[in-house]
């Protein structure tokens, strides 16, 4: 077996009023100013301006670049106005944190994941998903040197990126599933470990799905460690494998089919149900706990048509090379929608 590395992040801090330990946080990871802190407009009123404001304090120096859209575009004015910096902040959801992730990546400078909503396993993962000509790509990048997650910010997300963060984490369950399928058919390297990680953090979001739904701060604690845990799965692994399978393929054709696309981790889940279906797997199960944290189950209940979620389905498994379910079952899509009752 060929060695590879695993790269995790260096210091974690989850909690209410979490902000407050940045100064200790970087003294211990001797991050020197200035910084460069990436945010939109809205993640900056809940939570960077109280960011920059708590580092300003100690006297760092940090200058803000609000965000527009993940594109490459978009990326390359980042990193051409950006003055000279030490370090990144990406503070937002996935969108953000995936851009802070590849401008920390392309400047070899260290970046620190600050998530204002459990939208999904990119907190602490090692991957970016960037637009580019119209199209969502997966690039590799460094994992966050450290994650600052503040429960009382991340807890008042809207309901839908709860969700989502939630749905993301379920597809783990058929995610791992097709990998085995990888390393069963096509020999592909295979980790007990990340798989079981995996599926561990899917879980746990299941089981404690009635805490999710009432935002109580156990279980919005337990999303957010269950995410983190889905990222650093994929890092041991060396690549998505453990968190994206047939039910992420799926995902990423709607992207670009539908009019109007969900949430990414609603989508997921979808999928995941489909996948299940195809593997033999009990989707029922699946389908109870999305229901428990209202995720949909049926595609009259997303922003997309039953006649695009059925095309991507069937052009999921041309989205990138990567054996799954769908390589190995012909089932006709319409059927095996109505059999899980999406349709």
């Amino acid at each position: 077996m060929d060695p590879h590395q695993i790269e995790l992040s260096r210091e974690i801090i989850i909690g209410n009023e979490a902000y407050q330990e940045f100064p200790s946080i970087l003294d211990k990871l001797d991050l020197k100013g200035p910084a460069l802190l990436l945010c939109d407009e809205k993640t900056f009123d809940v939570a960077g301006a109280e960011v920059k404001e708590t580092l300003e304090r100690e006297g760092y120096s940090v200058e803000k670049m609000v965000c527009k859209d993940v594109t490459q575009e978009e990326l390359d004015k980042i990193k051409g106005n950006a003055g000279r910096f030490r370090f990144v902040l990406g503070v937002g959801g996935g969108r953000i944190i995936d851009t802070a992730k590849y401008v920390g990546t392309e400047k070899s400078v260290p970046y620190i994941s600050v998530p204002t909503a459990p939208s999904h396993d990119g907190i602490a993962s090692s991957r970016a998903t960037i637009n580019k000509e119209d199209r969502r790509y997966s690039y590799k990048a460094d994992a966050p040197i450290g994650i600052v997650a503040d429960l009382g910010v991340i807890k008042n997300a809207p309901p839908e990126l709860i969700s989502a963060g939630c749905g993301d984490l379920i597809s783990n369950v058929t995610a791992v599933e097709d990998w085995k399928l990888g390393a069963k058919d096509n020999g592909e390297y295979y980790s007990d470990y990340a798989a079981a990680l995996s599926v561990l953090s899917a879980e746990m979001v299941m089981s404690s799905s009635g805490l999710i739904k009432d935002r109580k701060e156990r279980g919005i604690r337990n999303l957010v460690k269950a995410l983190i845990s889905a990222g650093i799965a994929m890092s041991i692994a060396g690549s998505s494998r453990p968190c994206s399978g047939a039910d992420h393929q799926f995902s990423h054709a709607l992207d670009y089919i539908a009019e109007d696309p969900d949430n990414h981790g609603i989508q997921c889940a979808m999928g995941s149900l489909l996948s299940a279906a195809m593997h033999g797997m009990d989707f029922n199960k699946l389908k109870k706990s999305m229901r428990e944290l209202g995720i949909p189950t049926e595609v009259s209940e997303t922003s997309f048509t039953v006649d695009e979620a059925l095309q991507a389905w069937e052009e999921a498994g041309s989205i990138r090379d990567r054996y799954t379910v769908l390589d190995v079952s012909d089932e006709d899509t319409k059927s095996l929608f109505k059999r899980v009752g999406l349709i």
